[in-house]
């Protein structure tokens, strides 16, 4: 398991998509707010946002994972996954080796939580039966780049940017209504506009944050493992696998998918096509 870089464009290019996301947010945040109480307000829900971010307690990952009824994944279970885990977060600079869990999901699936010190990884049933050894480093190199970008704080500052954004528009159109009621001017109409879009404006640029982090994560898998294909190997075979189980649930294939823009991730097949045309120049 050799690394290899991508292209660093690449890299480059989600980072300051990542960047142009998250700008859109707080720009759209603060303008909602301004036109509903001025700039002082938009100062202030600024300042309760750098507090919230600093002193905000961090998702414990063993609580999450009990949450979610995964068990810890003891070495002797898994030794070769231990072994890249180990390795992967070493070559990240993980502050710490993640803490491994099994979950008894029978599809393939791997979910990351914390940040900081630290940070834990669960592995489904699924993943841990269908996946080869090469494919199961890989989808743990994508997980491990998602803790090594910060993700979870970047899609936690994304989410209380979006709430705000849904109060001031709220707010918003409550004065407004209120105005209309007693007679009194209500506010252009431009600004009830905005008001009425914001929320879905804040929603679909979460959204896009959400797949623009999963193509870095597989771009930094790549550069972790410098094995693009096994992590296209493993996206094919999970969808096949959802796919398999829809069929047997549902009787047939429903073949009903939300359009691009209201997927929290890129299609398996977009995802597909990047690794292997980044395998290609690597």
């Amino acid at each position: 398991m050799q690394p290899r870089a991508p292209a660093p464009d690449t890299t480059v290019g989600q980072n300051l998509r990542t960047a142009l996301l998250l700008a859109g947010l707080a720009a759209l945040m603060a303008l909602t707010t301004w036109l509903v109480a001025g700039a002082l307000a938009v100062l202030l829900l600024t300042l309760i946002l750098a507090v919230t971010a600093i002193l905000a307690p961090r998702l414990a990952p063993l609580s999450v994972m009990r949450l979610i009824g995964a068990v810890p994944l003891n070495a002797w279970q898994a030794p070769a996954l231990y072994d890249a885990v180990a390795a992967l977060a070493e070559r990240a600079a993980l502050a710490a080796r993640p803490r491994l869990f099994f979950s008894r999901d029978a599809t393939i699936n791997a979910l990351s939580i914390g940040d900081g010190g630290t940070t834990a990884i669960a592995f489904s049933d699924g993943a841990l039966r269908y996946l080869t050894p090469r494919e199961l480093a890989a989808v743990a190199a994508h997980e491990i780049a998602h803790l090594a970008a910060g993700d979870l704080t970047l899609m936690r500052l994304a989410d209380q940017l979006a709430r705000m954004t849904r109060v001031a528009a709220l707010v918003g159109l409550w004065f407004a209504l209120a105005a209309a009621l007693a007679g009194q001017a209500v506010p252009p109409l431009a600004a009830l506009m905005l008001y009425a879009a914001a929320p879905w404006l804040a929603a679909l640029l979460q959204l896009a944050l959400s797949r623009s982090r999963e193509f870095a994560a597989d771009l930094g898998a790549v550069r972790l493992t410098g094995d693009a294909a096994a992590l296209a190997a493993a996206l094919t075979k999970t969808e096949r696998l959802q796919n398999w189980t829809l069929r047997r649930v549902l009787g047939a294939a429903t073949g009903v998918l939300p359009p691009p823009m209201l997927r929290s991730h890129p299609t398996t097949a977009e995802r597909v096509a990047r690794l292997r045309d980044l395998d290609r120049r690597t």
